[in-house]
């Protein structure tokens, strides 16, 4: 498990971003907040939400039965 405190990022190398679409640099991750840095630095950063902040859903999806063609 990483325990060291404080941000660390992944670099994305022109990924497109999960927000707007365009490429992005880099994520930073810190304890409460993701941030996307797009490439060339002519775009805001995008911000991802909090995975621990995102209410989960306990719903169980059900598959419909499929008809024979």
């Amino acid at each position: 498990m990483y325990t060291k405190p404080g941000p660390w990022y992944l670099r994305l190398r022109g990924t497109p971003c999960a927000v707007c679409g365009k490429a992005a640099e880099r994520l930073a991750v810190f304890p409460a907040e993701r941030v996307i840095t797009h490439v060339g630095d002519e775009w805001q950063p995008c911000h991802l939400p909090n995975p621990s902040s995102v209410p989960v859903s306990t719903d169980v999806l059900v598959p419909e039965p499929r008809q024979a063609a």
